[in-house]
């Protein structure tokens, strides 16, 4: 018998989907051979992994599992704070078009009649579960998308998940499970066994930012607004340390994965959920800005039959993109709310293909939204101006300096012109389909 191959699985799914809506018998029973997804969220991690780099963090499970995936290098979220990401991700759309930029609005009423992606699979016979957090509470929690929860903040460790994965292995029809892990999300405190792991002295720190803003103090806990080198270097051995138990939580999971042998059959996704984070890159420390380390977030995808296991992808995808995927790869029928994203399922079969040309990001800063616009080379942000402060513009090369160090905005203006026309073009302009930068 031959190899199933991943597009002879989707078309088998997409035929059961569709038998399904017509009533032929293929819904969560016997029969209804849609993939299952496993889809695993990390609250507040960057691309501060060993698969992309960074050599100073301990991730052999992630990295292992990248090796049996797809590793998405360019991968930027639309806003960079919790709650607001989460709904562009689980709503599919964009935040300037919901409205939906500060932290706790609630999305269901900005978004009357939107269905939630888990929503979307209970609705078509999927069992959905989720394990820890998800949706952000803040922002107005889950649409009635789940037939069970446990806990709607973060869990630090797979037991309540490989239990959950092994009951939804032995039901009949397909799962929709989601786990979503707390670390390394503040306040930083891993096991001492976690910490061993690394020689605080020896930390490179990842950028010149000394100040801690607001929450950060707590975060990290520094009793001082300004900290040394030496204080950077061990909070920054924290949130490493963090990663490191996040690793080895997912590296149970990925174990029972391959024990009850649900790669054949499973999209499995591991991602941050949310947005990336400041580890003193462009003088900061957190999240809640444009730039680079904020908007970049680490995908990993594993899909049945998938003959591009362990190679990467730098086509451009964003986190809204999840959505109408994940639509894709199961064979559902979309949501009654338009999408934003674009389905990436074509860069799972053929990774080196060219696709989208930018990827688009905004924040709100007091009353002036921040706005910018990514490609492979470059980042514009754009700061909207007021009665008291003119508008800025920042450019910078990722190529030649990917810490966002050097403003190129004026002495680089042909290329600052043509990424604010980009800007303003907006996604449509980005599409694979779209002409190519005229630079």
């Amino acid at each position: 018998m031959r190899p199933v191959s991943r597009r002879d699985f989707l078309a088998g799914a997409a035929a059961a989907a569709g038998a399904a809506a017509l009533g032929v018998g293929c819904s969560s029973s016997e029969g209804d051979d849609r993939p299952n997804v496993l889809y695993v969220s990390v609250d507040d991690l960057g691309t501060t992994l060993g698969a992309y780099g960074a050599e100073q963090v301990a991730s052999p499970h992630i990295d292992a599992f990248a090796a049996r995936s797809v590793l998405f290098e360019r991968c930027h979220c639309q806003i960079a704070i919790c709650s607001s990401s989460r709904t562009s991700i689980l709503a599919g759309v964009r935040p300037e078009r919901s409205g939906l930029i500060p932290q706790d609005h609630d999305w269901q009423a900005a978004l009357p009649g939107a269905k939630s992606l888990p929503r979307l699979f209970r609705d078509q016979d999927y069992q959905t579960s989720s394990v820890g957090k998800i949706f952000d509470p803040r922002g107005g929690g889950p649409d009635d998308c789940w037939d069970d929860q446990v806990s709607e903040w973060g869990v630090e460790d797979s037991a309540v998940a490989i239990e959950k994965l092994r009951e939804l292995a032995a039901a009949d029809g397909p799962f929709f499970l989601a786990v979503g892990y707390a670390q390394p999300h503040c306040p930083w405190d891993p096991s001492a066994e976690a910490m061993a792991t690394y020689d605080v002295d020896a930390i490179e720190l990842l950028g010149p930012g000394r100040t801690f803003e607001g929450d950060m103090q707590e975060c990290a806990g520094a009793s001082a607004r300004e900290v040394t080198d030496a204080e950077a270097r061990e909070i920054t051995a924290r949130y490493f340390g963090e990663i490191t138990e996040v690793d080895r939580a997912f590296g149970d999971l990925m174990a029972s994965v391959e024990q009850l042998g649900l790669f054949d059959n499973t999209v499995v996704i591991f991602w941050s959920g949310d947005h990336g984070f400041h580890l003193g890159q462009n003088d900061r420390w957190g999240k809640w800005s444009c730039y680079d380390a904020a908007t970049r977030v680490p995908l990993m995808m594993s899909v049945p039959g998938m003959a591009t296991a362990g190679q990467r992808t730098a086509g451009i995808v964003e986190c809204v993109d999840m959505y109408p995927t994940l639509v894709d790869l199961c064979g559902l029928d979309g949501p009654p709310q338009a999408l934003d994203g674009l389905s990436f399922a074509p860069l799972l079969d053929a990774p080196m293909m060219d696709w989208k040309h930018s990827s688009f990001s905004v924040w709100g800063v007091d009353d002036a939204v921040v706005r910018s616009v990514t490609t492979a080379h470059y980042n514009y942000i754009e700061t909207a101006g007021n009665i008291l402060r003119a508008p800025t513009f920042e450019l910078f090369d990722l190529e030649a300096d990917p810490g966002e160090t050097v403003n190129l905005y004026t002495t680089r203006p042909e290329i600052g012109g043509v990424m604010a026309q980009r800007l303003e073009l907006g996604p449509a302009a980005a599409a694979p389909d779209a002409p190519p930068i005229a630079w």
